[in-house]
Formats: structure tokens, sequence, C-alpha cells
């Protein structure tokens, strides 16, 4: 039967290498847009996640309602411990926040302060590839500056910073920094407005004794397993601190994450549903020319059945064939989107308060690679459902009677 069906397709050529051409080019077009979407959100989630909310993050119960510095959790250290090797964590960081008036000698201004842990903070964002000149802090005394703050106070590497800011204490806190580095985000708001601190010069500034503002956890296996690390942190913490997922704590980001994902469905059905219209009419062309033959074939004893199978192989046989090319081609455009990246020649966007480059890259998955394969067969064979039952339908002498 396979070597009937696939002599079968090729009696008509050109329609069938059409079919299949429709075939490969949805594919070839599908795959890449999900990897330069996925490519996009990951861009996205890098900058919400890892450099500010974390997979799971700890809190003071009232700290996202006030963002207040005197809402801090205390005896931080032993929450840390709580949290140290946890398991289906890759990352556990900590970090304290404030407000002050940062100024240069030549300029102030008032700046967001951001205390981390230089060691801890390099497991949870790529410090190297924030960092657009200078150093990751390294030492005491050190600071860093977004670079957009940088220009805007006229600093550079080296320049001695003055920072004022209310302590946790109602006093004043004061100090002076050396720049060590130059910060590329890709959050405007902190490029425009961050400075980074060693936690320890962060508490010491803020009079913050063994308190931090948040406890952050990135989870192994990325955003799949978030809800499995909350519930392990929330044992461990116990019911006096706040345990949030990023979802709680960003809900802008995960609801954009989400529209995302749906607009690519919406496309990939309008692009399956091209393919299995493509198969469809092939099929009943095939079928409708073919009515004479079938009919001959009934009436020297072949079953409906067997009809319906031949016309169905038939659709598998181009499924496979578009399924084929179209791995190919968008194999191919995925590894170059992914290596190289597609240069849009407008220059660094802003979209969401995120930088995006001017060349974007693409992330592949090969789950979700196989599953738009997979989807595209089956929606071709069920196309071609409708005409292997009419073929089964066909009465023998009306068939043979048919020009």
């Amino acid at each position: 039967m396979i070597a009937l069906a696939w002599r079968n397709i090729w009696r008509q050529t050109r329609r069938s290498f059409i079919t299949v051409s429709a075939m490969a080019f949805g594919a070839a077009v599908c795959m890449p847009m999900m990897a330069f979407m996925d490519g996009v959100y990951a861009t996205m989630f890098d900058v919400a996640v890892t450099q500010q909310t974390g997979h799971v993050r700890v809190e003071h119960p009232n700290y996202p309602k006030t963002n207040s510095m005197f809402d801090a959790v205390g005896d931080a250290g032993s929450v840390m411990a709580a949290l140290e090797g946890i398991p289906g964590a890759s990352a556990v960081s900590w970090r304290a926040y404030g407000a002050g008036l940062l100024g240069s000698d030549q300029k102030s201004t008032g700046a967001v302060l951001v205390g981390v842990d230089p060691i801890r903070e390099q497991g949870l964002a790529n410090t190297d590839a924030i960092v657009k000149a200078g150093t990751w802090l390294t030492k005491p005394g050190q600071i860093l500056l977004g670079h957009r703050l940088a220009a805007d106070i006229q600093a550079e590497l080296g320049t001695e910073i003055v920072i004022m800011t209310q302590a946790a204490d109602g006093s004043i806190g004061a100090g002076t920094y050396t720049v060590a580095g130059l910060v590329r985000s890709g959050n405007i708001m902190r490029d425009s407005q961050g400075a980074w601190l060693s936690l320890a010069d962060m508490q010491e500034l803020l009079y913050l004794e063994d308190q931090v503002h948040e406890l952050v956890l990135l989870a192994e296996g990325g955003r799949d397993n978030v809800g499995a690390l909350a519930e392990a942190v929330q044992s461990k913490v116990g019911d006096e601190v706040l345990v949030r997922s990023w979802e709680d704590a960003n809900p802008q980001m995960a609801e954009m994450l989400k529209l995302g994902q749906q607009q690519t469905s919406i496309l990939l059905l309008i692009v399956f549903f091209l393919a299995g219209f493509g198969v469809l009419n092939t099929m009943l062309m095939s079928v409708f020319e073919r009515t004479r033959e079938l009919g001959v074939m009934m009436a020297l004893g072949t079953r409906p059945s067997a009809i319906v199978r031949l016309i169905l192989m038939e659709g598998f046989l181009l499924s496979v064939l578009g399924a084929i090319a179209g791995a190919i081609m968008g194999g191919l455009i995925d590894y170059w989107l992914c290596t190289q990246g597609l240069t849009l020649g407008y220059g660094e966007m802003e979209f969401s308060g995120v930088v995006f480059p001017d060349t974007m890259k693409g992330v592949f998955n090969i789950n979700q690679a196989l599953s738009v394969i997979g989807s595209m067969m089956l929606i071709s064979v069920l196309a071609a459902l409708w005409p292997a039952w009419r073929a089964s339908r066909l009465q023998p002498v009306d068939a043979m009677r048919s020009n």
C-alpha cells in the first residue's frame, strides 16, 4: 500500500510539490518565529528575574506595599543559613535597598541604592555581561553606577562619589565611594537611577545590622520548577516572612509573557490551518480525478476501509515530506538566528522598560520544534480524513461511469 500511495501522490507532481512546499514553508516560518519570540521574552525575563525579582523571593510582609527601608527582614543571617543548599535552588543571594542623594564633583542627583553580595550576586545575575566598563564590585568602598546615571552626573571610572541618605535609625547616613564600573542592565530605570554597593557597605550606610530587604533564589530548571521551590522555601523560613514567586512580584511581566504565548499560538493555528487546507485540497482533487479508478478497485473487491487507508497513507506521505523539508529549512534558519541573530537596524530599542539590543538572537527549543513538526503532520493526516471518507462512499457503478 505504501508503494501505491507513493506512486499516487506523484501522479500530479506539480500539485504535490506545491503542497509539500507549503507545508515546509509553514514549518520553516513557525520554528524561527518561535525561536525569535523566545529570545525576546528571554531578554525581558533575564532583566526582570535574574537582576530584580528572582524566581522566588523572601521579604518582610509589609515590604511589597510600602517599599520602605524600615520594613526589612531581621536576623537575615539565620534566614540565609536556612536557605543555603535548599533543594531545587541553583543560586541564592540577598539585597538591601535605599534612596539618597548621590553626587560627583560636577553634579548631584537622586539615586536608587542597591546593596548586593558581590559573590552571591554573580551566581544570580550575569554580572560580567551587565558591567559595561570597569569591573564588578571586588572590595569595600566601591560603587557601580548605571551608565545613564554616570553620564548625567559626569562621572567616570575612578570618580569619587558622595552619598547622603536617611539611615534606618532616622539619622543621616553618608559615605564616599569610588566608581569601579558602569552598568548597562537593560532596564532603563536602573540604568538611569541605579547605584550598586556591596551589601556590607550598604548595611553600614543605612545602619541595617543583619537586615536585608529581600533574599532571592533562582530555581533549577527555570520557570517550570518555581512552585516547588517556593513551597520548599516557605517550609524553611516559616510564616513570619513573605515568600513570593516572580509572577506575584512582577505580575506585569507574567501577563506579558502569557499574552505573547497566546499571540504565538494564534499565529501557529493560522499556519496549521493553511497547511491543512492545502492537503485537503490536494487530496480532494486527487479523489475527484481518480473516481473511475477507485470505482474499478472497489468493483474488483477492494474494501472501502482499504480505500480509506490508501488515501490516508497518501496524506501521511505528503506530511512526512513536508515535515522533513520544513525541519531542514527551519533548522538552518534557527541555527543562523540563534548564532548570528537578526539585526533590525534601528539601534537599541526600549519596550516596557527593557532595552533590547539592535541584534536579537533566538533561543532554540527542541521540544517546540518537534511540536511544530508533529502538529503539522497530524493536521495534514486529519485533513485527509474527509477525502478518504468521500472516496469510501463511492458507488462502484456510478464511479466507473464518471469521466
